[in-house]
């Protein structure tokens, strides 16, 4: 594959609920716009999500293997922070990161549907398990189109 980098439309839809209470949905959706760069065999799509945190400072990258794509790291950077790695083969620990205080996070992916490449399309099913705390149930799509 070519390394390239372009400006891109990208849409955020997130689908969230209790995991014990799934009938409580929260559901989001924003529009922004952001890089998608492929590099050395990695890619990553790249924007800001401030306006879902209240204006937090806060950047997301969504990155993969271009030759392991069923694998994504999301890396937020900024006010909150955190690594999160989407994986149906493990469940990964993490620690997100806020002004307040830190949690610990287990995450467990049931599904990893990554089509960037091809159709502009990558979705994720996960549980986000805040050790202690809850554990809340997640459907992340993330589209993009050229602007």
């Amino acid at each position: 594959m070519a390394d390239f980098e372009k400006k891109v439309k990208i849409t955020v839809i997130s689908d969230r609920c209790d995991a014990k209470a799934p009938s409580d949905h929260e559901k989001t959706e924003f529009k922004t716009s952001g890089r998608l760069i492929s590099a050395g065999g990695r890619v990553v799509l790249s924007y800001n999500d401030s306006e879902l945190l209240d204006g937090s400072n806060s950047g997301v990258e969504l990155s993969f293997d271009a030759s392991d794509p069923e694998v994504v790291t999301m890396l937020r950077r900024g006010d909150i922070s955190a690594m999160m790695v989407f994986d149906k083969s493990n469940c990964h620990r993490s620690v997100y990161r806020t002004p307040y205080m830190n949690f610990d996070l287990e995450i467990r992916t049931s599904a990893v549907d990554n089509q960037l490449l091809l159709f502009g399309r990558l979705h994720l099913n996960y549980v986000i398990d805040i050790l202690g705390i809850s554990a809340e149930r997640n459907d992340l799509t993330v589209i993009i189109s050229e602007r």
